[in-house]
């Protein structure tokens, strides 16, 4: 029965500090590698080149609703194609928005994107990076440390046969 208890407390504990996909990540860490001027040139010449066109007279009826999240904050509508998203306030009322065409919400930055630098489909994992931070006196984004070196940046690095900069080692306490 203890154990019973002291998993529930684990599993409260991890519900109250956000979902464990973002948690110690910085935003960088979780948005997609930015394209290169020819790859998005290359992608909106391409036929296969798919966004929302959705206008604020042919909005699309969704199932969202403010009354399934657990916090105020701003959400993608995935079911909108990320176009659509909305405000829930913190009485959980509801207010829809919708970001210019060849855009989209970025559920990690709080912000419409270009189409091609969001996972719509992800947009869900996120919804609690940013809105956990709203309405509170925590900066949205925290700050990385100097040493720090995005994915992306990784990716080059390594790319170019070069490895990851050395930390610095820590001084002892001898």
């Amino acid at each position: 029965m203890m154990f019973l208890v002291i998993c529930a407390l684990i599993g409260f504990a991890a519900a109250e500090t956000g979902d464990t996909k973002t948690v110690g990540k910085f935003v960088y860490d979780l948005l997609k590698n930015p394209l290169s001027s020819s790859e998005i040139a290359t992608l909106l010449a391409s036929k296969d080149a798919v966004y929302p066109t959705y206008s604020q007279q042919n909005l699309p009826r969704t199932s969202f609703s403010c009354d399934s999240k657990a916090q105020a904050g701003f959400y993608a509508d995935p079911e909108a194609q990320c176009q659509v998203f909305h405000r829930c306030d913190l009485n959980l009322n509801q207010t829809s928005y919708i970001c210019v065409n060849t855009t989209v919400f970025n559920q990690i930055t709080l912000v419409c994107d270009n189409w091609y630098n969001v996972d719509c489909g992800k947009s869900i994992d996120y919804e609690n990076f940013g809105n956990s931070r709203l309405y509170t006196n925590l900066p949205l984004f925290d700050s990385p440390p100097a040493d720090y070196v995005s994915p992306y940046q990784l990716v080059l690095l390594q790319n170019q046969g070069v490895s990851k900069p050395a930390q610095k080692p820590k001084p002892s306490s001898e």
